[in-house]
């Protein structure tokens, strides 16, 4: 693992430049972007999806109706599917699960970055210094252990063995880390305690 890359990967679909320099200016510093590609029609934007395999897509509602649906349908389909997020000017209840969240275009900056890391569950990593507390997060010991051995690019079992545990007793620290901590994934905790130092327990 690479303890330098972070969380996940964005596809933003949006036939304006404009629209897609904006968003890629507001996120491309966020710990939790590794990559944005963009794409300016829909089928570039199914394309790419198959191709880099993102982790959320974002779409703009200026893409014509049946476009966008057959894009978004598109993507649900594919194997590895993103979480995709819809930019529009009016934001309804949605009722049908499979229907893609959905982002107010109006909100201000640090609106629309608060509402899409509350979607995919996101902390920000520059808010998670432990100045205030030596264990922010209340990780237990183990699990401090099993952070400082990932920022070793160890994989589960290579953990377990290093432990004495086991490979299902590891999967299952990693899993309380990310409920604990609130990332996407383990890279994030990774540079999260790479950038700011291990707490301690």
């Amino acid at each position: 693992m690479n303890t330098n890359t972070p969380s996940f990967d964005l596809l933003i679909a949006d036939t304006q430049p404009i629209f897609r320099l904006g968003i890629k200016s507001l996120l491309s510093k966020k710990h939790y972007i590794s990559r944005i590609h963009e794409a300016d029609t829909p089928k570039k934007c199914i394309s790419m999806a198959e191709l880099y395999h993102p982790n959320l897509v974002i779409l703009d509602e200026t893409m014509e109706k049946a476009e966008k649906e057959g894009c978004i349908y598109a993507i649900q389909q594919l194997k590895h599917t993103p979480e995709i997020i819809l930019l529009q000017r009016d934001v309804h209840t949605l009722t049908n699960p499979k229907q893609p969240r959905c982002i107010n275009k109006s909100l201000k900056a640090n609106d629309f970055i608060a509402r899409l890391e509350e979607i995919m569950n996101i902390r920000d990593a520059s808010m998670l210094t432990h100045s205030g507390s030596k264990n922010p997060f209340k990780l237990g010991k183990r699990e401090l252990e099993v952070i400082n051995l990932l920022c070793k690019s160890m994989s589960s079992k290579e953990i377990a063995d290093q432990l004495c545990i086991s490979k299902s007793t590891v999967d299952n620290h990693r899993k309380n880390i990310l409920r604990k901590t609130g990332f996407y994934n383990t890279a994030g905790v990774v540079q999260w305690a790479v950038k700011y130092g291990l707490p301690s327990g």
